[in-house]
């Protein structure tokens, strides 16, 4: 079976074209060059990783899917396990998203890994009716870092909105005011407190 990881000048200029396209948020654009170019990069990591993302960012999640899941073989990444775990999801195979985040859970993989993982998780959990093991498995309680990454601020943001969700208004109001203290830009979270206030 040929291989091809090195790019070719014109792949590589597609490549480029694609990136340019998907920084400004032209995914379907940018999936469309790729395509084209798929038979002879299918084995290249940068150009399979452009590509899976740019289908999950123009919500073609079966595609997505396979392209991510051959960048994950090809480059023994586990980054984007998450956005694969997504798009599942997002075509309600909850069995695959449950499968996918014990994978995760399992594997010596980044911090944000864990914590978008557990956003996907803890989403699907949600999105069939089950909150209260959505929040176990999310909220560890901890709300007391000093300087909270973005990535710690967005899984706070999900146990906010599942608190309210579930009934938890004090809870909800109190991780929302938080959250607002670090990130008052963060989605609709200065909204969400005021409205809680």
């Amino acid at each position: 079976m040929k291989r091809n990881i090195v790019l070719t000048h014109t792949s590589e200029k597609a490549l480029r074209r694609a990136k340019n396209l998907y920084e400004n948020d032209r995914f379907s654009d940018a999936a469309k060059i790729l395509k084209s170019n798929y038979a002879e990069n299918e084995y290249n990591p940068e150009f399979l990783e452009v590509y899976g993302l740019s289908l999950y960012r123009d919500n073609q999640w079966d595609m997505a899917i396979q392209i991510l899941k051959k960048f994950t073989e090809v480059s023994s990444s586990k980054d984007h396990l998450p956005i694969i775990a997504d798009c599942y999801r997002a075509l309600l195979d909850y069995r695959q998203v449950a499968k996918i985040w014990e994978t995760i859970k399992r594997s010596p993989t980044k911090n944000v890994v864990k914590i978008e993982g557990q956003i996907v998780a803890a989403g699907a959990l949600a999105d069939q009716g089950k909150l209260i093991s959505a929040l176990k498995l999310i909220d560890s309680g901890n709300y007391s870092e000093k300087n909270p990454s973005e990535y710690l601020l967005r899984k706070w943001y999900v146990i906010a909105d599942l608190k309210e969700r579930a009934g938890d208004v004090p809870g909800a109001r109190a991780l929302f005011s938080t959250i607002v203290k670090f990130d008052p830009e963060l989605a609709d979270v200065a909204e969400r407190a005021s409205a809680l206030s």
